[in-house]
């Protein structure tokens, strides 16, 4: 994983270098640079089965987590029609249960149960994107994948108001891997002003990983992704 990290952040550097020369070419074809800010909001679950599903969603009442997405994306066009992207972002995933009655096996009597699963990542996504390019816009279609870093997680039951032991009789004891990665797509709008450029951007993130073994099962990120972004040109556009 660091390894991968290192080499994705060498080729941020690597672009972002040649971006400041006067004119770059790929077989006689100008290539535009520039970075892009980007922020918005994503709404992500767990899918999940096994004795997996019925720790992050023990009962029906799911309730998915609306979290903040922020980013830095490097893009080079290669040509009015396709460009390629690497970045970095923030983002929040997991789900909910809320609060629902239940009865566990070992007791006859019905409990309040609410559940959090909310998982904090460093993601590095890579982009092909296809589409039409101009002097005023843009509209691409793109895919991708991804690799992320997990930075912090809390998981938590709430049983009758009162938060439970992990490892205890009633709850598990589950912990959730470092690593995800994940495949991308979805679509992305932009109006130029000159060097300077407003988009929007919509994905699906589908991860690959299942993020614990600790139960029997598997459980999987997956996610909607909306953000609105300002992106620099660093060479003139065609």
């Amino acid at each position: 994983m660091k390894h991968m990290i290192h080499l994705l952040f060498g080729c941020l550097a690597l672009f972002a270098v040649s971006s400041f020369a006067q004119e770059v070419t790929l077989h006689g074809v100008p290539l535009l640079f520039s970075l892009g800010l980007q922020g918005g909001a994503s709404q992500s679950n767990i899918a999940a089965d096994g004795l997996l599903a019925s720790y992050f969603a023990p009962t029906p009442n799911i309730e998915r987590i609306i979290g903040p997405a922020l980013g830095l994306e490097y893009e080079i066009r290669i040509s009015r029609f396709a460009a390629v992207s690497i970045g970095t972002r923030y983002q929040e995933r997991g789900e909910n249960t809320k609060k629902t009655a239940i009865v566990f096996d070992d007791d006859i009597f019905p409990h309040d149960l609410s559940t959090t699963a909310d998982l904090q990542y460093l993601t590095f996504p890579l982009f092909v994107k296809g589409g039409f390019s101009g002097s005023v816009g843009w509209i691409f279609l793109k895919a991708g994948i991804s690799v992320s870093m997990l930075l912090g997680d809390k998981l938590s039951w709430v049983i009758d108001d009162r938060a439970a032991t992990p490892g205890s009789v009633h709850m598990p004891l589950v912990g959730v891997h470092g690593n995800d990665a994940g495949v991308l797509g979805g679509c992305e709008a932009g109006v130029s002003l000159g060097r300077h450029a407003f988009f929007v951007s919509g994905e699906y993130q589908y991860g690959l990983n299942s993020i614990s073994s600790d139960l029997s099962g598997h459980a999987y990120n997956r996610a909607t992704e909306v953000t609105v972004g300002y992106r620099y040109f660093f060479t003139s556009k065609r």
